[in-house]
């Protein structure tokens, strides 16, 4: 039983330990602008978020040693203007190169702001973008979604009712 408790408590110890510097080892690698958050999750390699509550959106951004490529450009023109504004808190090399992982308006939809280098991605990837992404079920449900989650933080700013009748305020 003794033996048991000591195992017990010697565990607790080295996974406590772990989580610590586990969590100190995030906090040294993690950078944050008034628009994104940046954690770098391999040498170089950063997964970065908006920090807003509506039309969240994410992106890698990739520094090599002589420029930076980023993959996804964001959910709209102003969020990737954001993105582009706050890559100088990780890095002040040039951006080169952008790449899109999908057509999907969370990832693709801020192009236009990297109009000026290569924009990279499958021509799949290009005709959909080119034929109509706008009409595609994920676009139209992230807008419904968006639609309501703009409805109910206007009715918390109003101290009315959310979802279910909860009162928000």
């Amino acid at each position: 039983m003794r033996h048991a408790l000591r195992l017990t408590i010697r565990t607790a110890l080295v996974a406590a330990t772990v989580f610590a510097a586990g969590s100190l080892w995030a906090q040294e690698w993690t950078t944050t602008t008034d628009t994104h958050r940046f954690m770098e999750v391999r040498n170089g390699i950063w997964l970065t978020q908006t920090t807003a509550q509506v039309f969240n959106s994410n992106a890698l951004v990739i520094v090599n040693d002589e420029d930076v490529v980023i993959v996804d450009s964001h959910v709209t023109p102003s969020k990737a203007r954001d993105l582009i504004a706050s890559i100088p808190a990780i890095t002040d090399k040039p951006v080169t190169a952008l790449i899109n992982s999908h057509y999907h308006w969370d990832h693709a939809h801020g192009n236009q702001e990297f109009a000026d280098i290569p924009i990279i991605g499958h021509e799949y990837t290009r005709m959909k973008m080119a034929t109509g992404a706008h009409e595609e079920a994920t676009y139209q449900r992230g807008l419904a979604e968006n639609a309501e989650t703009l409805e109910r933080l206007a009715g918390r700013n109003r101290g009315g009712r959310g979802r279910r009748g909860a009162r928000t305020a």
